[in-house]
């Protein structure tokens, strides 16, 4: 699953209606990726992270900090004007006039340098010149952010998700040399405000911030966060593991906020908006949940291409952006096979809540605890 920010803007409705109405009657032979070949043009998300997994944060329960112990590779370096000139060209040489969302991530993708970003940014302008829509969004620690890059951001209608692990207490272990991060983030927050640059925030939930659930919406939603996304401890750290039951009271107690707001507040839950979706259209717009994975590209720092944030490991290099176009990327062997075993498993086929959680999304397939969770959370909120 990508760690995607949650849109809920007119760019949101715009780039989605369009986007996923054209996808939904398209997607019939299911040996194509979803985001391949849409007649006149082509539809892509890709992710880049410009700093591979470096970071000037260190949090113990990053998954992208576990997963680069399990591959050959743990630093693909530093992207180059030049590489992401030719990312750039053979991404919109694909796209045509399309839509094209590109999400920067880490690691911390500021690390790559501000003149790495005002190089891309401008670059992309120019090179776009079929028009296609692209929408980009950057998620941050938030310990660069000066107004400086807000401004960039800006001009260039940057989303930014601010990782915020919740209120003061929730986000205590957050210390870097022996600072509390937690001011810090909020400052960054702050200069966003103040240059008017879009943005969410995202959470990790974990073992322990999850049974604060109730006091870390009300903290967002009194400093005016609108937009949420909380994303569950993916790793195998005792200290961080969820328990199924709490996290179903997470979901349980975060929802009844949700929906008692939902009429007279801007606080929006990107998990919660989705069900709705599936509820009333049939598919979200979150990665992972609408019953199978697509082979979204990450690109490393070197270029290397994965299909997922969550399987950037050595069995599934897709080739490299250098050597190889969009197509071959997306058409290859590590490609094919991530599609052939995302889908659902025999026990859901009978669950009850299928219409609702359509298997999951791959990645948390893999616990039984998460289905444990929303099959708690789901039988008492969509009764």
């Amino acid at each position: 699953m990508l760690l995607y920010f949650y849109l809920n803007t007119a760019k949101l409705l715009y780039f989605l209606l369009l986007f996923f109405d054209r996808l939904i009657f398209y997607h019939i032979d299911k040996s194509l990726p979803l985001c391949y070949n849409l007649g006149m043009a082509n539809n892509l998300s890709i992710m880049i992270k410009p700093a591979s997994a470096k970071c000037n944060a260190g949090c113990k329960y990053c998954f992208y900090r576990d997963e680069v112990q399990a591959r050959s590779v743990k630093d693909y370096g530093t992207f180059s004007n030049e590489l992401a000139c030719t990312l750039i060209d053979k991404v919109l040489d694909y796209v045509g006039s399309g839509y094209l969302s590109i999400v920067f991530q880490g690691g911390e993708p500021t690390l790559a340098g501000y003149a790495f970003f005002e190089h891309f940014f401008s670059y992309l302008k120019i090179k776009n010149v079929a028009n296609a829509k692209v929408m980009l969004s950057l998620q941050t620690n938030g310990l660069l952010i000066d107004k400086k890059w807000a401004r960039l951001f800006k001009e260039h209608n940057v989303l930014v998700g601010v990782s915020l692990d919740g209120d003061r207490k929730a986000t205590s272990e957050r210390v870097v040399k022996g600072e509390e991060l937690f001011p810090r983030i909020l400052e960054s927050i702050r200069i966003l405000r103040e240059e008017k640059v879009d943005f969410n925030i995202l959470s990790v939930i974990h073992k322990g911030n999850v049974k604060r659930g109730k006091q870390i919406y009300e903290d967002f939603k009194k400093r005016g966060f609108s937009n949420l996304q909380f994303i569950p401890y993916l790793g195998d750290n005792p200290d961080y593991v969820l328990d199924a039951k709490d996290y179903a009271e997470f979901l349980i107690d975060t929802y009844s906020l949700y929906a008692r707001d939902f009429n007279t507040s801007p606080t929006r839950i990107r998990q919660f908006d989705n069900y709705l979706m599936l509820i009333k259209r049939g598919y979200a717009e979150q990665c992972g949940m609408n019953g199978r994975c697509e082979p979204t590209l990450v690109f490393e720092g070197d270029g290397t291409a994965f299909p997922c944030d969550f399987y950037c490991t050595d069995e599934y290099v897709l080739g490299n952006v250098k050597h190889q176009s969009i197509e071959e990327l997306l058409l290859s062997e590590p490609a094919i096979k991530f599609r052939s075993t995302s889908g659902l498993k025999e026990k859901c086929k009978e669950c009850p809540y299928l219409n609702i959680c359509k298997g999951g999304c791959k990645r948390y397939a893999t616990s039984d605890s998460f289905c444990e969770a929303y099959k708690i959370f789901f039988s008492h909120t969509f009764k």
